[in-house]
Parts: structure tokens; C-alpha cells; sequence
């Protein structure tokens, strides 16, 4: 039975150390994403709340932004500063801390693999606890008591009304349990097998047939501009390979996937930032709905 400490070492490692590592996991993931966004021209997006987040907010007003839009600015106006301080904070330090936790797992187990240590882990130094393997004697004490215990079950079983079918059900889960692991292996191989006897049929069916061809996708109705929306370049080829809203040739290409069409990631981040909604079909949408395209040429 673990003692006090133990038990607040389990705690430690297996609750509070993932959670602290998720935490700045993702502190540092917000850092990397703002640093990479600075690299294209978009620090000063993400630090509106602390440059003009109030005259941004009154643009929006005035816009037609939704309250909601204004609303989460406003709460990120409010964020303390200390908890901006201890994602900082977090962030700087998460790479060297996880390095630190790694190295230390890393040199438990090759010392308890080399036979340097007895623990294979940090936690289990911590807790005081070293790992044995069970000795003969040990399973068979082990195995003694465990069949004095089903057969105290089973008189218990025989001493009620009915007792022989009851004895029979209590000595027939006793074999269940202990063939548990054979019957499960034996289910899966045998599901295999049957998986594997229908996909041959199946192959030897379709071998002689010939798969009709799908039919053509159809036709893309044309490109709709929504009211307030940002037109698109009148000439098809630039229509394919510039950006709707600088009308230049598209750098860093990026989509939004609530509408389909394809701009500078720069330009369509500032003005989901500014509008919350696509810019061609003004379909409401997040930064979550910006996917970059990556692809030659």
C-alpha cells in the first residue's frame, strides 16, 4: 500500500506535471504563431489590444462589426497582466523545462536498463518505490490464496437454494476469468481470419468487372459578389493568381474555407481580424477559418 508521500507523488506526476506542461505547450505554440506572424507584417494585428484596441473597436461599431467581435476584444482588454507575464514567462522557459523533464525519463531508463539505478522513472525515485519481479514462492502463496478464496465462493454459492447451478455459474466465470486472455486473443485472430476469407470472395467477384468511370463534377455556378464585398479582378487570369483585396499577385496564399476564395495571407488576416467575415462573400468567419495553401508554382 503507497504511503502519504507516495500518494502525493502520484499526484504530482501524473496530474499536476501534465497539466503544467500543457499549459506552457501551449504558451509557447501562441508565442511561436505571433513570432511567425511578425515575419509576414502582422505583429501590429496581434498586438492591437495593447496598441489602439479601443479605436479598433469603434471601427467596428462603425463597420457594422457584431457585438460579439467587440465583445472579445473588450475581454481581451480586461486580460490581467499578470497572467500575459506568466504565459511569457511560460513560454521562454517550456523548451528547457521539457528538454530537462525528457533528459531526466531518457536517463532513468537506460541507467535502470544498464543497472545503474533501481527506478526507471523520475516519478518512481520520488515516491521511494523500486520495482521487483514476483518470486516463485510469492505466486505460489499468491495462487494458494486465490483458490481458497474461490472455493470459500463457491460453498457460499452451494449453501443457497439452488445451490448446484449456482456453484456450476460461480466455478464457470472462474474459468471465463482466467481464460479471459486466450479467448480475447483467439476472438481477435478469428475476426481476422474472417475478415480476411470475405476480402478475397469479394476480390475474386470483382475480378472480371470493370468499374464504370465516375460522372463529371458539375459545373461551378459563377462568382458572386455579396453586397459590401470586395470585388474581384475582372480578367479571368489574374482572377485565378492575384489577391481580391490588394490586387497584386497573390504572396503566401491562404483561403477561406467558409467561402472558398484564395488571398495574401496578410491581407485576408488583417481583414478578418477587422471584419469577422470573408471578404468577397462577407460570410461571417474566425481565423480558424484561414487555411494556408502550400504549393509549387
Amino acid at each position: 500500500r503507497l504511503s502519504a508521500k507516495q500518494r502525493l507523488v502520484c499526484l504530482l506526476w501524473l496530474v499536476l506535471v501534465p497539466y503544467l506542461r500543457d499549459k506552457a505547450a501551449a504558451a509557447y505554440a501562441k508565442r511561436q504563431e505571433a513570432q511567425e506572424l511578425g515575419d509576414f507584417g502582422l505583429d501590429e494585428v496581434l498586438g492591437a489590444d495593447e496598441h489602439g484596441a479601443l479605436g479598433d473597436t469603434q471601427q467596428q461599431e462603425q463597420d457594422g462589426g457584431s457585438t460579439s467581435a467587440v465583445a472579445a476584444q473588450q475581454e481581451g482588454e480586461d486580460q490581467p497582466r499578470w497572467r500575459s507575464a506568466v504565459e511569457g514567462v511560460a513560454a521562454r522557459v517550456y523548451p528547457w523545462a521539457h528538454l530537462a523533464l525528457e533528459g531526466a525519463s531518457f536517463g532513468y531508463m537506460l541507467g535502470y536498463l544498464l543497472g545503474a539505478t533501481e527506478h526507471f522513472s523520475p516519478a518512481m525515485a520520488m515516491a521511494g518505490v523500486v520495482p521487483r519481479r514476483v518470486t516463485a514462492a510469492e505466486a505460489a502463496s499468491a495462487e494458494a490464496v486465490q483458490k481458497r478464496r474461490r472455493n470459500a465462493a463457491v460453498q457460499r454459492a452451494a449453501g443457497r437454494a439452488g445451490g448446484a447451478a449456482r456453484a456450476a455459474t460461480v466455478r464457470t466465470a472462474h474459468a471465463v476469468s482466467d481464460s479471459a486472455r486466450v479467448l480475447l486473443v483467439g476472438a481477435v485472430l478469428g475476426y481476422k481470419v474472417l475478415e480476411w476469407w470475405y476480402n478475397s470472395a469479394e476480390e475474386k467477384l470483382n475480378a472480371g468487372k470493370t468499374i464504370a468511370p465516375p460522372p463529371p463534377p458539375p459545373a461551378l455556378p459563377p462568382a458572386k459578389v455579396a453586397d459590401g464585398g470586395v470585388g474581384l479582378p475582372k480578367d479571368v487570369k489574374k482572377a485565378r493568381t492575384h489577391c481580391p483585396i490588394c490586387l497584386k499577385k497573390r504572396v503566401n496564399p491562404a483561403l477561406v474555407s467558409v467561402s472558398g476564395y484564395a488571398f495574401c495571407y496578410p491581407c485576408v488576416y488583417r481583414y478578418v481580424t477587422d471584419h469577422k467575415k470573408c471578404p468577397v462573400s462577407q460570410v461571417p468567419c474566425d481565423h480558424d477559418d484561414i487555411v494556408r495553401i502550400f504549393a509549387n508554382n
